[in-house]
């Protein structure tokens, strides 16, 4: 799985012993299969308030991602996809046309 093969945190993950041996790496050069969305997943949509956006968008997150911790994912997850839809909200999609 990727998140096994970039698992900085362990010593024994592959892009460890890459950066060890080259002292960088090209993930071009490597067989990583494709990430394919499942079908099965749904689509989730966010439209927060103004005055109430970091609320609403870590409402509608917790329960996604404590079900992802559940399923194994490392507990950071939800920093990660919070920070990311915070700033899609922040510095772009449909709040400001002119920013990308």
């Amino acid at each position: 799985m990727t998140t096994e093969l970039l698992d900085l945190d362990s010593i024994d993950s592959l892009t460890r012993r890459l950066f060890k041996e080259k002292g960088s790496v090209n993930l071009k050069e490597l067989d990583i299969e494709t990430y394919k969305v499942p079908e099965e997943y749904k689509i989730t949509i966010i439209q927060p308030t103004e005055k109430t956006y970091a609320r609403d968008i870590r409402a509608r997150l917790e329960p996604i991602l404590q079900e992802a911790e559940l399923k194994g994912y490392p507990s950071n997850i939800f920093t990660a996809v919070y920070e990311a839809t915070l700033n899609a909200y922040q510095h772009g999609n449909k709040k400001d046309d002119k920013k990308t």
